[in-house]
């Protein structure tokens, strides 16, 4: 059954968000939450894309992905193939490690 939103939708490129601070000091210096949703929704808008689902980690270090909720759910949905591509405000959000990244990427593939 199609919907105004599935037409909406339609031809255009479905983007989840990734959203994270890990640390207060980190919010009252430009990181915030509201800060990294705002400039990406604005480069979204710029491109034409469409922000079907945000997933948010606040006040959680990039570490680890054990208490990262939001990630792994960013990952589970990734697998469902719930959205096109992920956007991130800086890599840093994803992780400080490129290696760590890059395992971070292989496992949303097999989720």
């Amino acid at each position: 059954m199609k919907t105004a939103v599935h037409d909406l939708l339609k031809g255009r490129t479905r983007v989840a968000i990734y959203l994270r601070v890990s640390t207060s000091v980190q919010a009252e210096e430009g990181f915030s939450i509201d800060a990294q949703r705002h400039n990406i929704q604005k480069a979204m808008e710029q491109e034409g894309k469409t922000i079907v689902k945000e997933y948010i980690d606040a006040g959680i270090s990039g570490s680890s992905l054990k208490k990262r909720n939001g990630m792994l759910s960013l990952m589970k949905d990734a697998s469902l193939g719930l959205f096109d591509e992920v956007v991130v405000w800086k890599l840093s959000r994803v992780s400080r490690s490129f290696k760590d990244m890059l395992t971070t990427i292989c496992k949303a593939k097999r989720v």
